[in-house]
């Protein structure tokens, strides 16, 4: 399943709780003003093939990357 969130939310942070979409494959969160860091729980989503996050202002995405690629070398 995938989810498109793109234009859509306030301005604020990504919730926590969209590190608890275990059985998506896509997740758009595009064009939302949203700022803040990146939940962990994300890059532990082991079905996740497509994240958007373009045209936000969200920090520590390096980390997010690192997340997932310890995730999968596990």
């Amino acid at each position: 399943m995938h989810i498109d969130l793109s234009y859509n939310m306030p301005t604020d942070t990504i919730p926590t709780q969209a590190g608890n979409l275990k059985n998506h494959v896509g997740l758009d969160l595009s064009y939302n003003s949203l700022i803040g860091p990146i939940p962990k729980k994300i890059g532990q989503l082991a079905m996740l093939q497509k994240l958007v996050l373009s045209s936000n202002s969200l920090v520590e995405i390096g980390m997010l990357v690192k997340q997932i690629e310890y995730y999968f070398s596990d």
